[in-house]
């Protein structure tokens, strides 16, 4: 199968990937929306090198607005006594003591599910992103793209980390 979707993307991934690339443009121009994702930087670099391969300059326009629903969480969610809480309860940490602040570790938190296992899938990712949104708008109804700085660095989260 891999060598299938191989040989069909060199033949015709050019083509595929244009059309794909201007209906996503066309349905951000249509809803005047803007593209959010968990860690968009991680999902951006790999579009722009994806585009860069077939020969084209980026996947975005400059104009695009882009959201990074991690930064977001950090913000409105992470950084509350509750979550910091939750994730030394349940040993949510890194080797390094950090709260450990995935998308899977996020909607644990949220559902108090710590049984959830993110299925890494289009339609799953979405869906469990979506519920994420939906707990930072409840905190902070309107989100605005300088949404957050160096969370890690404020003198709060650090003292709660440490607390």
């Amino acid at each position: 199968k891999m060598e299938e979707y191989v040989s069909l993307l060199a033949k015709h991934g050019t083509t595929l990937f244009s059309a794909m690339r201007e209906e996503i443009r066309q349905t951000i121009k249509k809803y005047n929306c803007v593209v959010m994702a968990y860690n968009a930087k991680f999902d951006y670099e790999c579009l722009t090198n994806f585009a860069q391969s077939l020969g084209f300059k980026n996947f975005f326009k400059d104009s695009t607005e882009i959201w990074d629903l991690w930064n977001i969480s950090l913000y409105t969610l992470a950084n509350s006594r509750r979550y910091v809480k939750f994730c030394k309860e349940h040993n949510y940490m890194s080797e390094k003591g950090n709260l450990k602040t995935s998308a899977e570790i996020m909607y644990r938190f949220l559902t108090n599910d710590t049984d959830f296992e993110e299925a890494h899938t289009a339609l799953a990712d979405t869906e469990i992103e979506t519920a994420i949104f939906k707990a930072c708008l409840k905190r902070h109804a309107k989100m605005h793209t300088d949404y957050v700085g160096q969370v890690f660095r404020h003198p709060v989260w650090v003292a709660r980390c440490k607390g």
